[in-house]
């Protein structure tokens, strides 16, 4: 007795099985196909606004910066300075939630500054008429002190823009060998001078920028377009607490010097 089986063309078994399985898989790919993952909704970029912050945060957000950046020592940490050493620098009493764009954070820091200098040309009348004090050369009674030369071109426009009374000292880079500044800073009385941490170091360095004189320490903390500032800039922070450190820290320690944050 014969057993019936069918007519299948050599090879086309194994085509069949294959195909199959193809099947199965793209069927098993469908089935185990991962769920789009919901995308982590971004959190609202949130502005530093430094010149709004109290005196203590101030303190403790340069503090923090500095002891990190420099790897300060147990000992070195606990010479600290105080909050007292830090100004004030907006009017929380006038404050307007809906005035939060750029222009108006520059109005309100430069409008400080305009003050900072009045009382400045205030003193200085009063030393000039009793013949107390002679100013210092290349000492500025104002340093600001910013991450780019970039921004100290602005920085300076601005100033001469909110009050014309303003000679500003420029010491950066761009443009501008050491060696004129350092002539500037040897034969002339400088009110206000803006410049960058590693300039500014440098000139600070060969004694030719002094201190003496200086009532205000201005750090802009301008923020990039990634939300960074002088304080977190590679380029920039080493320089600066550097610069604070072997400079500046005694004279603020002291009480001779402030330090402003805007």
């Amino acid at each position: 007795m014969e057993l019936f089986s069918p007519n299948i063309p050599e090879g086309n078994e194994e085509e069949n099985n294959n195909n199959n399985n193809e099947n199965d898989n793209v069927l098993v790919e469908e089935v185990r196909k991962p769920k789009k993952k919901k995308g982590k909704e971004k959190e609202p970029e949130v502005k530093l606004e430094m010149h709004k912050k109290t005196a203590t945060e101030k303190f403790e957000y340069f503090w923090k910066h500095y002891a990190s950046t420099l790897k300060l020592s147990i000992m070195e940490m606990e010479d600290k300075i105080s909050e007292e050493s830090f100004v004030e620098t907006y009017n929380h009493e006038n404050d307007n939630s809906n005035n939060n764009n750029n222009n108006e954070t520059e109005k309100t820091n430069f409008d400080f500054i305009s003050n900072l200098y009045n009382n400045y040309e205030t003193e200085l009348i009063y030393q000039y008429r009793n013949k107390k004090k002679k100013s210092v050369n290349g000492s500025p009674r104002i340093l600001i002190i910013t991450h780019s030369a970039k921004r100290a071109v602005e920085l300076m426009r601005l100033l001469k823009n909110f009050d014309n009374r303003f000679i500003v000292t420029k010491l950066f880079a761009k443009h501008i060998k050491i060696k004129v500044q350092s002539d500037i800073l040897q034969t002339k009385v400088v009110n206000i001078a803006v410049g960058t941490p590693n300039r500014i170091l440098k000139l600070a360095q060969l004694n030719d920028l002094s201190l003496k004189d200086c009532d205000y320490l201005v750090i802009d903390c301008e923020q990039n377009i990634k939300r960074q500032t002088i304080f977190d800039l590679k380029d920039t922070n080493s320089d600066l607490f550097k610069f604070y450190k072997d400079h500046c820290h005694q004279l603020v320690k002291s009480k001779k010097l402030k330090i402003c944050m805007i």
